[in-house]
């Protein structure tokens, strides 16, 4: 397989819009949907600190992962009040034969579930699920949750927006062109003495679709794992040691290779249905059960799907046109991959809506391994930008309320006006010294 770099960035017609992975390529307004959010709203008038890329030299050590751990994972549904289903699932690869044929997506998408539907605290089902699979998930021996010890706590789209900052156009050392960055937003907060909580925003949390065929593709392609039918969406979370500091991130998986344990489940469908409630989360071990209540309705937590998925089953599908399935990203996909250690690559490939071949790719595979080593220039400014915001974060303290802006290409810390946190107060005791 090739995996020859589009340095211009370009992703063509034929990429899809999906949930968790950001807008369609052509994305217009729609009258059911609220207007954007404004990028600045609830900001102080002028920044505080504006970031620059530190300076990378050849005595800097490339960037592994270590201590690669998944710590729980869970799916949405469309019910009533926000509730997932923990460990969930993701939907089983069917490895269907080809060619076969596919309509256009249409309706509306998701852009960012969590913001989506638990706007004020979207990183909650990240500690409900985490809690939830040490209390009452298999054993893990050897294996404690030690929230004061993590440094950065953070969806994957926040890591993908920074690597794009980095790697933006006249970003001295680097030498590629890329597209011109567009602006975000990542609110921020200490938690404990060292934790940087990073909430993800989007101006919008839905986009209409209709811009390819890549939701109905991976619905024809896949199913959902029993006791997941009603899912709308699977968030696996991992944690890793990232050149020194402990980072937790979480990150929608498409698909999975189907085996025996990731299809069974100790409970039906119908039984299922009656374990909606809301979700205990304990402090610290031994401490007893506090009722989870961070803002009307409360994350409902209930029981399905399996805690038997490996790391190694996970798959990223993408969908593009025979037209433009030679200029595919890697430079872009990649460090998706990495982030996540995603360890599966199945690019279809269609015409008008008939796909004829998949693209198979692996994170072991030499092309990818030529990858990790090209990407480490950013990798590598990833990592001190990470060190430096957690260290602005800290010289704020816990009554800090920040969010970082870029704009224009620029990138930089404001207050925020609200008191309001990334977590409700109670959670927050979860990472006391």
């Amino acid at each position: 397989m090739s995996f020859r770099a589009n340095s211009r960035g370009q992703r063509g017609r034929g990429s899809r819009s999906r949930s968790g992975h950001g807008a369609p390529a052509f994305g217009s307004r729609d009258a059911r949907l609220p207007p954007d959010r404004d990028l600045k709203a609830g900001l102080t008038t002028k920044s505080s600190i504006q970031l620059e890329c530190p300076t990378i030299t050849d005595s800097d050590a490339d960037i592994k992962l270590a201590n690669i751990t998944y710590l729980s994972s869970y799916n949405w549904t469309n019910a009533k009040e926000p509730t997932i289903i923990v460990p969930g699932s993701p939907r089983l690869w069917q490895n269907k034969s080809l060619p076969y044929s596919v309509q256009r997506d249409s309706g509306i998408s998701f852009v960012d579930q969590h913001g989506y539907r638990i706007p004020t605290t979207p990183l909650l089902p990240l500690i409900a699920a985490v809690n939830k699979r040490y209390d009452d998930g298999p054993e893990i021996p050897g294996l404690g949750m030690d929230w004061a010890g993590i440094d950065i706590i953070t969806d994957r789209n926040n890591l993908r927006k920074l690597l794009r900052w980095i790697n933006r156009p006249n970003n001295v050392g680097h030498e590629d062109e890329i597209d011109e960055i567009k602006d975000f937003r990542i609110d921020l907060q200490l938690a404990g003495n060292k934790t940087v909580l990073m909430n993800r925003w989007e101006k919008r949390t839905q986009e209409s679709g209709g811009h390819g065929s890549g939701l109905n593709f991976e619905r024809a392609s896949t199913k959902a794992a029993i006791g997941c039918e009603a899912s709308t969406g699977h968030h696996r979370i991992i944690s890793y040691n990232m050149a020194g500091l402990d980072i937790i991130v979480r990150f929608e998986v498409d698909a999975c290779l189907p085996s025996p344990s990731s299809t069974a489940t100790g409970a039906s469908v119908d039984d299922l249905a009656d374990q909606l409630a809301e979700v205990a989360l304990t402090t610290s071990p031994g401490s007893g059960n506090d009722t989870l209540s961070s803002s009307p309705p409360p994350l409902q937590v209930r029981a399905g799907g399996s805690w038997n998925v490996e790391q190694s089953s996970l798959i990223e599908v993408t969908t593009r046109s025979s037209f433009n399935a030679e200029n595919f990203d890697w430079k872009e996909a990649f460090p998706q991959l990495w982030l996540s250690q995603t360890q599966h690559h199945f690019m279809a490939v269609h015409d008008r809506g008939v796909f004829s071949s998949m693209r198979k790719a692996r994170l072991d595979s030499e092309g990818m391994v030529s990858l990790e080593k090209e990407s480490q220039w950013g990798f590598k400014m990833l990592r001190k930008v990470l060190e430096e915001i957690q260290k602005v974060v800290i010289g704020y303290g816990e009554t800090g309320r920040l969010s970082l802006v870029c704009e224009n290409g620029a990138l930089s810390i404001w207050e925020r006006k609200m008191e309001d946190g990334c977590l409700p107060d109670e959670l927050m005791r979860l990472f006391d010294v």
